[in-house]
């Protein structure tokens, strides 16, 4: 997932406050969980804002950090 951020901490504070969705891959599943109900694992690796926009950007603080 690309999120758009200032901050790192940003991220952590949009899947607490459930801002971030999560859809099963699985065609007959297909349920969607907020971020705040799902535990996920995973590093933060910075990226250009162009790979993020052109690979799917999920999350975007605009500037409001």
């Amino acid at each position: 997932m690309y999120f758009g951020v200032f901050q790192i901490a940003e991220i952590g504070a949009a899947k607490g406050a459930g801002a971030i969705e999560y859809r099963c891959m699985h065609p007959e599943c297909n349920a969607v969980y907020r971020s705040d109900r799902l535990l996920t694992n995973g590093e933060v690796v910075e990226v250009s804002a162009q790979e993020a926009q052109s690979n799917g950007l999920v999350f975007d603080t605009q500037g409001s950090a």
